[in-house]
C-alpha cells in the first residue's frame, strides 16, 4: 500500500515539475524571440540600403 502512494505522489510531482519546466522554457523562448507577455515591445525599423551606403 505505501509503495502505492509513493508512485502516486512521484507521479504528481513529475507533471508539477513538467508544468514548471514548460512555463520556464516558454519564457525563455518569448524572451529570445522578443515577445513580450504585456505587449510592451517596441520594433525598431533600419534603412537597411542607407546604412550600407554609409559604410
Amino acid at each position: 500500500m505505501d509503495a502505492m502512494i509513493v508512485m502516486y505522489v512521484v507521479a504528481d510531482y513529475k507533471k508539477a515539475a513538467n508544468r514548471i519546466l514548460k512555463k520556464l522554457v516558454d519564457k525563455a523562448y518569448n524572451w529570445i524571440n522578443g515577445l513580450d507577455e504585456e505587449g510592451n515591445t517596441k520594433e525598431i525599423n533600419a534603412n537597411i540600403p542607407a546604412a550600407l551606403k554609409a559604410l
